[in-house]
């Protein structure tokens, strides 16, 4: 009888540390997995934001050259009229059709415009309340997400 109690014992000890064990081996595979799933996240929005970036600039320099110079968000095509989101949406996703929506920021998820006037300051950092800060004097288009990506490149200098 002792023989028999001692291998339900044995059994009981082995049922409560082979779930044990499973549980450590999750628990150490998720601390290794996490950190990375987290880099490849934060690497696949900075590349999606460059290649927004890039989508925006493109078009802004087409549209330029199709307008004389003047970029996009002045209404009617002049420069002495002040800039401003409503053109700049209607310019570019309106009848000449360049997008069929503006870009989200890929951090924030916003697709608003924040437009600098001619003349006005532009802000020397980001603040994360838009998704772009567009400067149609200078034809310059920003990132508006604070921070620093994963090469520690600032998101406002892309």
């Amino acid at each position: 009888m002792t023989q028999n109690s001692n291998n339900i014992t044995i059994r009981r000890r082995f049922s409560f540390v082979k779930p044990v064990i499973v549980v450590a081996l999750l628990v150490g595979i998720m601390a290794f997995a996490v950190p990375k799933i987290r880099l490849y996240s934060q690497r696949a929005k900075e590349a999606a934001a460059k290649n927004n970036l890039q989508i925006l600039r493109n078009i802004i320099a087409v549209y330029s050259a199709r307008h004389n110079g003047v970029p996009p968000g002045h209404p009617s095509d002049d420069a002495t009229n002040i800039p401003s989101e409503y053109f700049f949406r209607m310019q570019v996703c309106g009848a000449e059709g360049y997008l069929k929506e503006i870009p989200e920021n890929a951090f924030n998820r916003l697709n608003s415009i924040c437009v600098v006037g001619n003349g006005s300051a532009v802000s020397a950092e980001a603040t994360g309340a838009f998704g772009w800060v567009y400067e149609p004097g200078a034809k310059k288009i920003r990132l508006d997400w604070p921070g620093t990506d994963s090469e520690g490149t600032a998101y406002w200098e892309y």
